[in-house]
């Protein structure tokens, strides 16, 4: 983008560039994902073992398949959650890395407080596979004197992370990095 074009980063608010997922239809959890209570997760095995679980991550973090020890998954990313479940569920049934897949079919919701220079403050009630960016979309965006270069996402106990639009736009990976809490 150019540097003297300043309403720039606000048009991908505005020209809805940028969307708000509803759901993991919308956008599915990479394994950078980090679940919480209400997650709802699915583990599928196949091959010489055949089975199904759709588990709700319950408050006190665990899930429990029938029959079966709790594994406390809240706090851990996907990826950590899968290979927890892979090993952990490999001692009760007989099945390879490639005929276990573990996924989040149902993503819990998380309010997020926004304030600032955006045209809607307020809190916003939004599924978790939002990230930050995706936040400013319902807030409608910065406004033309709201900045796009340092955003702040606040979470208690932790430093102040800056996020920058224009750096965004040049790698969406950088969403992940992002990824929403309870009352950010």
């Amino acid at each position: 983008f150019p540097s003297h074009d300043t309403n720039c980063g606000q048009q991908i608010f505005q020209d809805k560039t940028l969307e708000l997922f509803r759901s993991v239809a919308d956008s599915k959890p990479g394994g950078q994902y980090i679940l919480g209570a209400g997650d709802q997760v699915t583990i599928s095995i196949w091959g010489p073992t055949q089975e199904n679980f759709t588990l709700q991550i319950q408050k006190e973090g665990f899930i429990q398949p029938t029959g079966l020890q709790r594994f406390y998954l809240a706090g851990m990313s996907l990826s950590a959650a899968r290979e927890l479940m892979f090993t952990g569920l490999k001692s009760k049934y007989y099945f390879s890395k490639e005929n276990f897949e573990m996924t989040v079919t149902a993503a819990r919701t998380v309010n997020v407080n926004i304030v600032g220079e955006v045209f809607q403050n307020g809190t916003c009630n939004l599924s978790a596979v939002n990230s930050a960016f995706n936040a400013l979309v319902a807030a409608g965006g910065p406004t033309d004197i709201g900045s796009v270069r340092k955003i702040q996402l606040l979470r208690a106990g932790k430093k102040p992370v800056v996020l920058d639009v224009y750096r965004f736009l040049q790698n969406p990976m950088l969403g992940n990095d992002f990824q929403l809490q309870e009352n950010d």
